[in-house]
């Protein structure tokens, strides 16, 4: 009760989070320590700004390199802000060949799983990943037609389905956020592995096998560029300021240790969720059919101890 009447406090004044953090916590040029950008918080207008800063930065100043381009690791823990600032984010990071990171325990959801999908490299072991339908800014509908919302709405979901082509990202996970309305889906790590947020992007496995080949095979043939470019959309400039995700917000009294896990969603549509059957296997579904396994296994042993059993007696008469 407590959480709920200050989460209400904090939208009857009107209270947002702050901007995100977007610090650098590496620059690279020290032995054994690559570069590292922190994106923590909420993402808000000039965000995009300040990453680019950073960018251009420790490509100045990192001494590591891997894949023949500079070794850079954002590290990821927010909870979503405004969709276009996350997207052109992304696309920078892309463009860079830059990792992501969400650590175990730390949370990437809402627009900053654009983020995350948008490494080239991306780790998020043990991490909450949360993904939900992207809405209209309030203030913004209020100026649109119906038909106006509908125009805007349909080129939206056509830039999503491109952006999460071109990351590799498995369309089951597009069709999850766009199912998910007033409240979170966190993915299992089974879904995140098969969905592709735990892998490498196409693009830079074959990076690495067009250097190898440079290096090491200098007569080798050139090899063809897949189909999986690296052409990153851009968003399109009449989306800005239109749609937003706000993912969670942070409340002011201390949480407890597991509270990523435990927060309050904020619900700004109060259509209810319209679930799709889930392709994947859940943990629990998986030790089901373990547990099932194992007594078919046990069932079978003793038939056949007892069949050994009688094969014995049968020779020692």
């Amino acid at each position: 009760m407590k959480r709920a009447f200050l989460l209400s406090l904090l939208l009857f004044l009107g209270l947002a989070p702050a901007h995100a953090a977007v610090t650098l916590t590496a620059d690279g040029s020290a032995p054994g320590a690559p570069a590292q950008i922190l994106i923590h918080g909420a993402i808000r207008k000039g965000d995009y700004a300040r990453f680019e800063r950073l960018a251009d930065l420790v490509a100045q100043t990192s001494r590591h390199s891997v894949n023949g381009v500079p070794f850079v690791t954002v590290r990821l823990s927010s909870p979503g802000g405004d969709v276009m600032e996350a997207l052109k984010i992304g696309a920078l990071l892309n463009r860079r060949w830059m990792m992501t990171l969400v650590r175990p325990r730390d949370e990437c959801v809402s627009a900053c799983v654009f983020l995350l999908m948008s490494g080239v490299v991306r780790t998020a072991t043990g991490a909450a990943i949360g993904v939900h339908r992207p809405e209209f800014e309030p203030a913004s509908r209020a100026r649109l037609s119906r038909a106006q919302a509908d125009q805007f709405w349909a080129a939206l979901e056509a830039h999503l389905t491109a952006y999460f082509d071109t990351m590799q990202i498995d369309r089951r996970a597009y069709a999850r956020m766009m199912s998910t309305q007033g409240g979170l889906y966190y993915f299992t790590q089974n879904e995140l592995t098969a969905l592709g947020f735990t892998s490498e992007q196409p693009a830079w496995t074959h990076r690495y096998a067009e250097r190898w080949a440079q290096l090491y095979e200098p007569k080798a043939p050139p090899r063809p560029v897949p189909v999986a470019a690296r052409r990153v959309p851009y968003p399109p400039a009449q989306f800005l300021q239109i749609f937003r995700m706000p993912g969670l917000v942070e409340l002011p009294d201390n949480p407890p240790p597991a509270e990523i896990f435990q927060r309050v969603v904020l619900k700004f549509d109060a259509v209810p969720a319209r679930e799709i059957k889930p392709d994947l296997w859940t943990r629990d579904q998986w030790r089901a059919v373990g547990g099932a396994s194992l007594q078919l296994a046990e069932r079978y042993f003793l038939l056949l101890l007892v069949a050994l059993e009688m094969l014995r007696r049968r020779a020692v008469r």
